[in-house]
């Protein structure tokens, strides 16, 4: 039987302390999931993440744990079993599926006989970390309800709506009304307002449109757009409102897709004293948008100055700015 390359657990227990801290997340948890004594090794070193994500597809669920440093990933793929050849699935409980679990850098985490309830309850334990953000991108052959009952009594800070089923989505938002981050890609439910939301981030699909007005009444920190209507005037006098502090005076960063609608430049930033900035600068945003992955073109940029002071750059398609 050929040693180990490293004895980590001949160490002494400081050794082990300082090597288990370097680790990433992926190999701290196959560590902790060798014993008894492995797992309450990793417990008692008190160690913090940012938060957690579960993201529910139907082929697969996945759980990210987010630090500053590190962003690993567990995948929970299920047995074939899981799924039904009849064309309607009758959705089934989530909390209890056993299934595979993978790390992110795709090793076995020998845990097989756990559910998923079983991995959450680790995590939060392990890593002490109750805030969680929910990512619902399809959610046909599990029972909406049995999703909502694994986040009961922990802190779901984001929620992302993917799902077609409204319905599916009336009962998330309703248990968990948003608190920071919170992504739409279907029109909410009767009565719910995105407008009034004071939030770090709000992204709104394609299949949602907003107006100008809509926009002006936006309160969030980081918003992203999918399908905007508005013209070019609306563009250049939202800009000069902004300017004025007469609007969105908590915006940071808007994205936005301008729906059936061509840019001209000159408009856009008519009466708008501005600074052309470099198209390869990089702008560093907390919340970064994936729109731009989008374009083929690179973009033009130019920077402008509210009247408290607040820098601001404008980003656009070359080919239509």
């Amino acid at each position: 039987m050929t040693k180990p390359l490293f004895p980590l657990l001949k160490l002494p227990y400081l050794g082990q302390k300082l090597v288990i801290k370097l680790m990433s997340i992926d190999e701290q948890l196959r560590f902790s999931t060798i014993s008894q004594n492995t797992s309450l090794f990793l417990k008692n070193l008190h160690l913090k993440v940012d938060f957690i994500t579960l993201r529910i597809t139907n082929e697969c669920i996945s759980i990210s744990i987010n630090t500053n440093s590190d962003s690993s990933q567990i995948y929970h793929y299920f047995v074939p079993e899981t799924y039904t050849n009849t064309e309607h699935p009758k959705p089934r409980p989530f909390l209890d599926i056993p299934g595979t679990v993978l790390g992110g850098d795709g090793s076995v985490l020998k845990k097989p006989e756990w559910s998923l309830r079983n991995w959450v309850d680790y995590l939060v334990e392990t890593y002490n970390c109750k805030k969680f953000k929910l990512k619902v991108f399809s959610c046909d052959f599990y029972d909406i309800e049995s999703v909502i009952a694994l986040f009961k009594g922990l802190d779901v800070i984001g929620v992302a709506i993917q799902d077609s089923n409204q319905e599916n989505g009336k009962k998330i938002l309703k248990m968990f009304p948003p608190k920071q981050e919170l992504e739409l890609k279907h029109p909410p439910f009767e009565g719910f307002v995105l407008m009034n939301l004071n939030l770090n981030y709000l992204k709104v699909g394609r299949h949602i449109e907003v107006t100008v007005l809509n926009l002006m009444r936006m309160k969030s920190k980081n918003i992203e757009i999918r399908t905007c209507r508005m013209h070019t005037a609306d563009l250049n006098d939202f800009i000069k409102k902004w300017i004025k502090m007469e609007t969105n005076q908590e915006l940071e960063t808007l994205s936005l897709v301008l729906y059936k609608v061509n840019i001209e430049r000159n408009q856009v930033l008519n009466g708008i004293a501005n600074m052309v900035v470099e198209p390869k600068k990089i702008i560093v945003t907390e919340y970064p948008t994936t729109l731009w992955e989008e374009l083929e073109s690179p973009k033009a940029q130019y920077e402008m100055r509210r009247n408290d002071g607040k820098k601001a750059t404008i980003q656009c398609n070359l080919g239509n700015c």
